[in-house]
């Protein structure tokens, strides 16, 4: 149990100087009347000031590119994501690989008088690479999902 002759780990929490500061930005642009572009970049920074050395659990740099084909009541889109591979790591983390990894929806969208109902076909990981995600807890046992399928519906009222 716990207590000075207990087998349990005691920790003691201590506060320190830090800088966190990143950035992130979305962009659509309307390509055609049925295509849709958007693009996502998430880019974020820690560093332990007291002891100079980057913060724990911080994630990868990440870029979103989105492609959409609306054409009512029918949608599509591809989604590409590159994460870049994360060497800034602090006390007790590994380092980890980039990705890149490539997903598609198919959507059929029903209008009814008092209810909107969704239908979405997914294919996930399409190339089916094998990655690992830098802030999962199981990542030194085992990678994230391969190619995967996927069938969804929403009600939307």
């Amino acid at each position: 149990g716990a207590g000075s002759s207990g087998w349990l780990y005691k920790y003691k929490l201590s506060g320190i100087r830090t800088a966190l500061y990143g950035f992130e930005s979305e962009l659509k642009y309307k390509l055609s009347k049925y295509i849709n572009l958007f693009g996502k970049v998430s880019i974020i920074r820690g560093q332990n000031l007291s002891e100079g050395t980057p913060l724990e659990y911080i994630p990868p740099d990440k870029y979103f590119l989105l492609t959409e084909f609306d054409l009512n009541p029918i949608s599509a889109f591809l989604i590409l994501k590159k994460v870049s591979a994360q060497n800034r790591l602090g006390e007790f983390e590994t380092k980890t690989e980039g990705y890149f990894i490539a997903n598609m929806n198919l959507s059929y969208t029903l209008n009814t008088t008092n209810l909107k109902h969704k239908i979405i076909l997914g294919l996930d990981n399409i190339f089916n690479q094998e990655y690992y995600n830098h802030l999962s807890t199981v990542k030194e046992i085992m990678p994230e999902k391969g190619r995967s399928l996927r069938i969804m519906y929403r009600t939307f009222f």
